[in-house]
């Protein structure tokens, strides 16, 4: 096999003055036949065809050039928009470069028509084709770009040609020039530098002009027309301008068919056999652990960088990490992070419905269901999806295709072991037992080698070393047959144990957490944590520089200058591997770092980045604490602090399950009734209330209050804050307000009898202040959340806790709309919202309340366009929140409903208020007050499309849940008696009318009072 580096050194290597010699005849059959992709000029017409087609009447060419000079670009499918534009501008100066019959196929057998390779006349019949299209050639541009010179072309038929078309060619006074051109910038020694004929790195088009036309001039092939311009010839991409992508892969063999088979997967347009109903163009790569399948989708996202504007890895093997790289990609696109991660999800699949020529890799991929259930998958078909996966069904409509990928061959793999140990191509027989023996897996291939390269071992004793221990190391790994790769990577911690012992203790740290992402400052930054041996390594500079790099040079893992990747198999082999003792040992480990890197305070949104950094290595450590069936105290602790920080993320379902993992482990290591179990019923119930998951919040609040109340002194802080939080839930419940309000009041007494505790005194007065709103008591409410917010602006007047000041002034605002004083609340709301927007994040729920508020403002006062655009904001924010909070879309539902009834859209209006109300109907029982206020707002729906009696049945249901939650003075009633003053006046039954007006007027006034 020819390498581009090798066949481009060749070519230098056998030049006289700038005509080429015998070697350069091979190796230009290599590049027109063996390469991948050529644009060929057309030496077929006429001179005098020629000249008429090209130049134009009247136009001569110089007159020592008796004809237009004829060039021949060879390059990487990658490169195809860098030769399309050197083909456009060759065409446009006058050369012989005719663009209607370029070829885009990957072989030679394909691109010429030629013979199956198999058939007995074609090396004859290659030969032939090579010397028909070389004749006449002036000059072969060669694009030379990473890709060019990392491919390798691999069996093909032309191989064994190229000997005879040597020498059939050798004699051939017609052979042309060889330039080859830079057209991408990447590391390369400086022998192969030094070969470059023409660089067209800089970033100026017209000196790439200037650049080609001055170098075929002096090769004595001057243009035409040098003076012309291709008009309306795109230029090149430089690649992607956003892109995540690993270094591309020194050890990479072979794969050439199956790279090209997954370009044409991924361009449904060209292919009739695409899967009509698949989502969008995806492909999934499944196959054994270690075959190969990272490293195939990264070459690929290599060798077709510049067809994408976008290239984004994404490591997909939890939810949460490929969230979290999604989030990354949304930031590197500029868009806003907002609180709840899928509508920072939902948001970047919209931006990316406006682009093509994207391509993200979904990697290491475990369930289907994961990906069809989840929000990270983009419904478009703007752009391209590459998944690896082990799994090789399930895909349903996600992927266009499935594309297994087997071990290498028999002769890449062999390739690639003489490679990297050459002697072992002096013993053909032991290297093809060895390369069987090791499945022909890359992982193997990769570990086994630097393993015989470090030790200074030979081939033949390692592979007798080999035979004589079949078996031992796959049954030590526990691993079956189809992860034999795993099994291999033993053999390296079997060394590590006898010459690093340090390098084993950090592989076995280091599978404790997710594969890849992982950290090194928290590391670094905790050492102290770590056992002794290895702490010891960390602080000796050179020591852990050594060991960094053995890991590294035996593929066990991936370092990067922030953080460590590890393959899944060696992690699975490396964990199987530990004894029960060492599992616990290293998970304890990775517990303690990540419970020390953890932010104290997660619920801060300051916080809130270092905590999705970490969230997968959480998952990942505590899984495995799951499946060891080992609990303690550090454990339910950093399950807590995930949970607090998931909850202020308004993410309140993980929230929960993180949650109840920290109240298993307390309640059986402390039992029913300890203080710590008390704290995670207390974060519980705080992330099941705005599920509207009422009762079980009520449960554990209640639960959480009586274990403090039994363990700790009647006037301990903690017992307050149980109080607020279960006033807080209590006051959904309308038919115990009293209860709610005489907890604040006793949370109150019990934080000013302990002193220094005005932040939860400010809480205690902003939940009274809520409570006294919802039972009409419009007064005291306003007092009680002014007395709040005095508080909060003292004590929490700067940072993240001013956010608490901000709800105070949403909920005054609330309160003056209620009664009717539509310019207080509009100033209440409007500071609101200044505090928190530059705080939280963009979509936060308490931004998005605020805005909910103020756009019901805007429609009392008349502004309906600007009631409307704020309202459809915050309902596309619940929309996208739909499964976790449906009671709160039905909100946004009711409120918008409103808006496009005073538009004019009644029918819409309808369908929004009754689709509001049907969801309170599934999330509240029958006689809740949100019942209520949503048939408050569909009677006038009803009454302008015609239906009275739906409207006067509306007002009657509302009217009685109100009275018999809430009395019959509650403020909510005013509007109700009003509407139904109208209809009776309408009927003519004005004695009635008059009753209910004046019912209203007294209702309003003792709110007001």
């Amino acid at each position: 096999m020819i390498s581009g580096i090798g066949t481009l050194a060749a070519i230098l290597a056998g030049r006289v003055g700038s005509r080429p010699v015998l070697i350069t005849v091979s190796v230009i059959a290599v590049f027109l036949i063996g390469f991948s992709t050529v644009f060929q000029v057309d030496s077929s017409r006429s001179d005098d065809a020629t000249r008429a087609g090209l130049l134009g009447a009247g136009q001569l060419l110089p007159p020592h050039v008796k004809t237009p000079p004829s060039v021949l670009v060879s390059f990487h499918p990658s490169n195809r928009d860098w030769a399309r534009w050197i083909v456009d501008q060759l065409d446009a100066w006058g050369y012989l470069a005719h663009r209607g019959r370029w070829e885009e196929r990957s072989t030679a057998a394909e691109s010429y028509g030629l013979p199956d390779a198999a058939s007995e006349d074609s090396d004859d019949d290659l030969t032939r084709v090579a010397k028909e299209q070389l004749r006449g050639i002036d000059c072969v541009l060669v694009l030379i770009s990473r890709a060019y010179v990392a491919a390798r072309r691999e069996g093909h038929s032309w191989q064994t040609a190229l000997p005879q078309l040597a020498n059939e060619l050798a004699a051939d006074d017609s052979l042309p020039v060889i330039l080859p051109v830079l057209v991408e910038s990447f590391d390369m020694d400086a022998d192969t530098r030094s070969l470059v004929a023409i660089n067209l790195t800089n970033p100026d088009a017209e000196e790439w002009r200037e650049a080609l036309l001055d170098r075929l001039r002096r090769e004595q092939l001057p243009a035409p027309r040098p003076n012309a311009i291709a008009v309306g010839s795109p230029l090149p991409s430089r690649g992607p301008a956003i892109a995540k992508l690993r270094a591309a892969d020194a050890d990479f063999v072979g794969r050439r068919g199956q790279i090209d088979e997954l370009h044409r997967l991924l361009h449904p347009a060209q292919d009739l056999r695409a899967t009509r109903s698949a989502e969008l163009n995806a492909v999934v790569i499944h196959g054994l652990g270690g075959v190969g399948k990272s490293k195939l989708a990264l070459q690929y996202a290599w060798d077709y960088a510049s067809e994408y504007d976008l290239v984004w890895w994404v490591g997909a093997s939890t939810p949460v990490s490929a969230i979290n790289d999604l989030i990354e990609l949304a930031k590197a696109l500029g868009l806003e992070e907002k609180a709840n991660h899928d509508e920072t999800v939902n948001h970047l699949w919209s931006t990316l419905r406006q682009r093509d020529r994207w391509l993200l890799v979904f990697d290491d991929v475990d369930d289907p269901k994961s990906i069809r259930a989840s929000s990270y998958w983009p419904a478009t078909k703007r752009g391209h999806v590459l998944i690896t996966s082990r799994v090789a069904t399930g895909w349903d409509s996600r992927a266009s295709h499935t594309l297994r990928l087997d071990p290498l061959t028999a002769e890449e793999a062999e390739e690639f072991v003489t490679q990297r140990i050459p002697e072992a191509a002096g013993d053909p027989q032991t290297l093809r037992w060895l390369v069987e023996r090791l499945g022909r897996l890359p992982i193997s291939l990769v570990q086994v080698t630097t393993l015989i390269r470090e030790t200074g071992t030979t081939l033949s004793a390692f592979c007798e070393r080999l035979r004589d221990h079949p078996d031992e190391v796959i049954a030590a790994s526990q691993l079956n047959s189809s992860e034999v790769a795993g099994g291999y990577s033993l053999l390296l911690i079997m060394h590590a144990r006898q010459g690093a012992p340090a390098a084993r203790e950090m592989l076995a740290f280091l599978s404790m957490f997710d594969s890849e992402n992982i950290p090194r400052q928290i590391i670094t930054d905790h050492a102290d944590v770590l056992p002794a041996q290895l702490s010891a390594v960390m602080t000796d500079e050179r020591a852990w520089g050594q060991m960094i790099s053995q890991l590294r040079r035996f593929s066990l893992i991936e370092a990067m200058s922030d953080r460590f990747d590890v393959h899944s198999q060696v992690q699975s082999a490396v964990r199987n591997a530990l004894s029960p003792e060492e599992q616990q040992l290293w998970r304890a480990t990775a517990i303690r770092l990540l419970l020390r890197a953890f932010p104290r305070h997660p619920e801060e949104p300051s916080a809130w980045s270092a905590c999705a950094f970490l969230m997968p290595h959480v998952q990942e450590a505590t899984d495995v604490l799951h499946r060891l069936r080992i609990k303690d105290e550090q454990t339910a602790r950093l399950l807590l602090l995930a949970g607090i920080y998931l909850h202020g993320r308004c993410e309140w379902r993980q929230a929960q399950d993180y949650l109840r993992g920290a109240l298993t482990i307390r309640e059986e290591l402390y039992g029913a009734n300890d203080l710590r179990v008390a704290e995670c019923l207390y974060h519980l119930g705080q992330s099941q209330f705005p599920l509207a998951q009422l009762q079980q919040a009520r449960d554990s609040a209640e639960r959480a209050l009586a274990i403090r109340e039994r363990l700790l002194d009647p006037m301990h802080p903690l017992i307050a804050r149980a109080l607020i939080r279960l006033a807080e839930i209590l006051r959904e419940f309308a038919d115990r307000n009293e209860e709610a309000v005489a907890c604040t009041r006793r949370a109150e007494r019990i934080l000013r009898e302990v002193g220094a505790n005005e932040d939860g005194i400010a809480d205690a007065l902003l939940i009274r202040g809520t409570i006294l709103r919802n039972a009409g008591r419009l007064g005291e409410a306003l007092r009680a959340q002014r007395q709040a917010l005095a508080l909060n602006e003292r004590v929490r007047a700067k940072g993240p806790s001013a956010i608490e000041a901000a709800v105070n002034h949403v909920n005054i605002g609330v309160v003056h709309r209620d009664l009717g004083q539509w310019d207080e609340a509009r100033d209440e709301l409007e500071t609101a919202i200044a505090i928190m927007e530059p705080a939280l994040p963009a979509g936060h729920l308490e931004v998005a309340q605020a805005r909910k508020y103020l756009g019901d403002i805007y429609r009392r006062t008349g502004e309906l366009a600007a009631a409307h655009r704020l309202l459809t904001q915050v309902t596309e924010i619940h929309e996208a929140r739909q499964r976790d909070e449906e009671h709160k879309l039905a909100s946004c539902l009711a409120k918008l409903g409103s808006i496009q009834l005073a538009l004019g859209e009644k029918a819409r209006a309808k369908e929004t208020l009754e689709r509001a109300y049907r969801i309170y109907r599934e999330k509240y029982p029958d006689g809740h007050p949100y019942l209520a206020k949503a048939l408050s707002r569909l009677a006038p729906v009803y009454m302008a499309l015609g239906e009275e009696e739906k409207a006067m049945g509306a007002l009657l249901q509302a009217q009685r849940i109100l009275e018999e939650r809430y009395g019959c003075d509650h403020p909510a009633l005013v509007w109700i008696l009003q509407s139904l003053a109208e209809i009776s006046q309408a009927h003519d039954d004005r004695v009635t009318a008059n009753t209910l007006r004046a019912r209203a007027a007294q209702i309003r006034q003792l709110a007001v009072a």
